[in-house]
C-alpha cells in the first residue's frame, strides 16, 4: 500500500468514525429503539466547528480529493448532515462549499443529486444566491493571484536577495497559496453551477433558483439603449415579454425580491467580465488560472 492509500485509508475510517457520531445511524441504534424518531437522540447534534474542520481538513486540503470526497459521500454527509442544518442566511462559506463539492461528486458519479433539494425550494434558492454572492464578491483575488505568484517565482531565482526580500517573498507566498486556494473553491462552485444549468430541463426547482440568471429581463438591464431598440425590433414578441416583465417587476415584486432579481441579472455579464480579464491575464504557463477558465 502506497503511502497515498495509507493517509486516504486513515482519512475514510476517520470520516466514518464522525459520520457515526454525528449524523449516520448504525443498525444497532436502530434496532433498540421503539420508534423511528428515536435514532435521531442517538447522535451528537450538529456542530459547526465539525463541519468545518471537516471543510478544512479533508476537503480544502486535499484539493477536494475525489477519493476524500467519495468517503464523505459513501457516508451520506450531503442528505444527512450538509442539507438538513443549512441556512442560506446564517450557515458560513464552508457550509456552501461543502455542499457543492458534494453536489460534484455525486454528478461525477452518476448519483441522482437532486432529489435531495426538491422539497426544500427555497433553501435551495437560498443556496445558489450565497454561490452568486461568493464567486463575485472573491473575484478581485482571483484576478490578482497571477502578479503575486509570478513575483515570488522571479524572486526565488535570485540567490541575492537579503532578509528583508525573503520576509516579503515569505508574505506574498502566504496570500499567494491561500488565494490559489481561492481559485480552487471556485472552481467547485462554478461545476456545481455547471451541474444546476445541465439539468435545467428536468428539475422544476433549478428552473425556479436560476431563471433569472437567463431572463430576458437581462437585455434590458444590460444592453446598450441603441442595441436593444434594434434586437426588439427585430423580435416584437421580445419587446412585448419585455414589457410585461417590467408590468410585473414593477407592481407585483417587494422592493428586496427586486433587488435581488437585479443583482441575479447583472450575474452573467460580470462573470464574462471577471473571465475576460482572467483570460487577458494568463501569461504563457498559468496552470492555475487555466483550470478557473
Amino acid at each position: 500500500m502506497s503511502f497515498r492509500d495509507s493517509v486516504d485509508y486513515v482519512s475514510q475510517d476517520r470520516i466514518s468514525q464522525l459520520a457515526r457520531t454525528y449524523w449516520i445511524t448504525t443498525p444497532g441504534s436502530l434496532k433498540n429503539s421503539h420508534s423511528s424518531a428515536c435514532p435521531t437522540n442517538k447522535y451528537k447534534p450538529f456542530q459547526s466547528s465539525v463541519m468545518e474542520r471537516i471543510y478544512r481538513q479533508e476537503l480544502l486540503a486535499s484539493g477536494f480529493s475525489h477519493r476524500r470526497c467519495l468517503a464523505l459521500e459513501l457516508n451520506q454527509y450531503l442528505e444527512q448532515w450538509l442539507w438538513p442544518h443549512f441556512e442560506p442566511d446564517i450557515s458560513s462559506r464552508a457550509h456552501v462549499l461543502s455542499i457543492c463539492a458534494m453536489v460534484n461528486e455525486k454528478g461525477r458519479g452518476r448519483v441522482p443529486i437532486w432529489p435531495t433539494f426538491v422539497a426544500t425550494a427555497d433553501k435551495f434558492s437560498g443556496l445558489i444566491h450565497r454561490v452568486l454572492h461568493i464567486l463575485l464578491d472573491e473575484s478581485p483575488q482571483i484576478l490578482t493571484v497571477n502578479p503575486l505568484l509570478t513575483e515570488i517565482n522571479t524572486k526565488s531565482k535570485d540567490d541575492n536577495n537579503d532578509e528583508k526580500d525573503k520576509h516579503q517573498t515569505s508574505d506574498e507566498s502566504s496570500n499567494a497559496v491561500q488565494q490559489k486556494k481561492c481559485i480552487l473553491e471556485h472552481i467547485v462552485l462554478i461545476i456545481f453551477l455547471s451541474h444546476c444549468f445541465t439539468n435545467l430541463a428536468e428539475v422544476g426547482v433549478l428552473r425556479r433558483s436560476l431563471r433569472e440568471l437567463y431572463s430576458l429581463a437581462i437585455w434590458q438591464d444590460h444592453l446598450q439603449p441603441t442595441r436593444l431598440s434594434l434586437e426588439l425590433k427585430s423580435h416584437p414578441r421580445y419587446a412585448r415579454l419585455l414589457k410585461k416583465l417590467q408590468k410585473y417587476r414593477d407592481t407585483k415584486v417587494s422592493p428586496t425580491e427586486r433587488d435581488n432579481m437585479v443583482f441575479q441579472h447583472s450575474f452573467i455579464p460580470r462573470i464574462l467580465d471577471v473571465f475576460l480579464t482572467l483570460l487577458n491575464s494568463i501569461p504563457e504557463k498559468d496552470e492555475d488560472k487555466v483550470c478557473n477558465c
